[in-house]
């Protein structure tokens, strides 16, 4: 647990050594899990607390939905971030590495632990929440680089940046899908 600890913190740190260990490490895909498990916990009891207090009839739905959209963001994205690289992106290099990507995208969500603190300061929720996603999107980038061996930050930025908007592109269909279905 300790040692888990200590790689979040690193993570947090922006520590770029700590992403090529994790991604050398087997057991780390279960710990990047946990992580984003906890991501997900901090989500919800933030939109519990802030986003719906008053509204139990949709409050454990709305609970269920956060929890299940953490973990789909966390799976789609790193999918998509893979194939970006593997297939668009490569440098001729036909390397798959999912496991290494979803490892690393678990353990870059590290920084949105930071949104505990919005329990204790709600009126630093807009200021809190944009500065863990930016660090999260910085994080993010710095893995993959490291996992795609990127000479440029820049480039795995833009990867990450494109991958986020395919995955909203994604989820825009998904619900018009949805919606024209039912």
């Amino acid at each position: 647990m300790m040692h888990l600890l200590k790689k979040i913190l690193r993570i947090v740190k922006i520590d770029s050594n700590v992403f090529a260990e994790i991604e050398k490490e087997k057991s780390s895909l279960f710990q990047g899990f946990i992580i984003v498990l906890l991501t997900a916990f901090s989500n919800a009891l933030i939109a519990r607390q802030y986003l719906f207090s008053g509204h139990s009839a949709y409050e454990v739905p709305v609970l269920i939905l956060i929890f299940m959209w953490v973990f789909l963001n966390w799976y789609v994205l790193s999918h998509i971030i893979n194939f970006l690289c593997c297939k668009i992106f490569s440098d001729g290099k036909k390397l798959n590495k999912k496991k290494s990507v979803l490892k690393l995208i678990g353990f870059s969500y590290s920084p949105e632990l930071a949104k505990f603190v919005i329990l204790f300061f709600p009126n630093f929720l807009q200021v809190i929440s944009l500065g863990t996603f930016i660090w999260v999107i910085t994080c993010q980038a710095l893995a993959t680089k490291i996992i795609f061996n990127y000479k440029s930050f820049l480039k795995s930025l833009g990867i990450v940046i494109l991958s986020y908007i395919l995955q909203i592109l994604i989820v825009i269909i998904f619900v018009i899908l949805i919606y024209n279905f039912f």
